[in-house]
């Protein structure tokens, strides 16, 4: 698969932050946690191993912030 990184507005950013301190599910935690690592170079194959995931997991992360791009990831 190609690299590819998530780049994310101050906004965005800022979202993530309380979405990964704040959010009640651990789920939703990680997966903004993941957007903010993308955010800052970190490439699909070391996110899928820091949160134990398979690439395509990854991706579909990245997918689904782009469709929504409101801050909530599901």
């Amino acid at each position: 698969m190609q690299k590819k990184f998530i780049l994310l507005n101050e906004a965005e950013v800022e979202t993530l932050t309380q979405g990964h301190k704040n959010h009640p599910s651990a789920q939703v935690r990680a997966r903004c946690h993941c957007l903010i690592l993308s955010n800052q170079g970190k490439e699909v194959k070391e996110l899928a191993s820091i949160f134990s995931v398979i690439p395509l997991t990854v991706y579909k992360w990245f997918s689904r912030w782009g469709r929504k791009r409101t801050g909530r990831i599901i």
